[in-house]
């Protein structure tokens, strides 16, 4: 379309309308070459999917956080009352991971990511 439009400009000038065709020409070129004006998606649209799934697993980590405290407080009471330290060490470290878990979903929770 726009070499058709080209040629019927050149035919005009051919013609003697020089001033007429130069306008046309430049206001066809500043059309066809101008820039266009793009915006962002209002409010994240795009990323709410992702932003749901960010919700869900941190509030699943600190779920299961606190679910590991638990069970290993039990675990240690339980190797407690058996005097079995390997026991004991074992619940130890599963109530410090269901700490760290708990931790990071506050931590992420605080920051707002």
């Amino acid at each position: 379309m726009f070499t058709k439009v080209m040629k019927k400009i050149r035919e005009v000038a051919v013609k003697g309308n020089e001033t007429i065709v130069a306008t046309i020409s430049a206001l066809l070129y500043a059309y066809v070459t101008r820039p266009l004006a793009v915006y962002a998606a209002p409010s994240g649209s795009y990323t709410a999917p992702l932003d749901n799934l960010k919700t869900v697993l941190v509030t699943i980590a600190g779920s299961a956080g606190v679910i590991l405290i638990v069970y290993g407080a039990i675990r240690f009471a339980i190797a407690f009352q058996k005097m079995d330290q390997n026991g004991e060490h074992s619940a130890i470290y599963t109530i410090i991971a269901g700490g760290i878990l708990a931790a990071i979903s506050a931590v992420l929770t605080v920051l707002g990511v």
